[in-house]
């Protein structure tokens, strides 16, 4: 969301996430990243198979063997999240270079709508989000 805030913020998240039409706001966008998870896991089994994208959707489109794993391989790495605080009381923060998130249960405040393009472009953001959409591409 606060990427979204900032000046230009949903154009860049449609650039980090490869998006031919943009992005119509983060909350649409963060359910897009979630939406192939269920799937990936449902059908992670030890050989290649459709029976999860053919049963549930979006057609016989074949998942790799342990799809989570082949998934998770474009984000197992440190793209330089800070976090502090308690996350079994929900109450923490998160930074990405100069972004920053406070979170208190189901509240969040941020300072994206205060960052500039080129805060938000050297952030890290780009590389997360973009590898997030590698994952997804399983």
């Amino acid at each position: 969301d606060q990427v979204a805030l900032a000046p230009n913020g949903l154009k860049i998240l449609g650039e980090a996430a490869k998006s031919c039409t943009g992005v119509p706001s983060a909350r649409q966008l963060a359910q897009w990243y979630q939406s192939p998870w269920f799937t990936m896991a449902e059908g992670n089994y030890p050989f290649e198979s459709t029976y999860i994208t053919y049963s549930v959707g979006p057609g016989k489109f074949p998942l790799p063997r342990w799809p989570m794993q082949v998934a998770c391989r474009a984000v197992d790495r440190d793209f330089g999240v800070k976090w502090s605080g308690d996350f079994d009381n929900v109450t923490f923060g998160l930074s990405l270079g100069k972004l920053a998130v406070e979170v208190d249960w189901q509240e969040s405040k941020g300072n994206g709508a205060e960052l500039s393009e080129a805060d938000i472009r050297s952030s890290g953001v780009m590389d997360l989000l973009g590898s997030l959409t590698e994952a997804m591409g399983v």
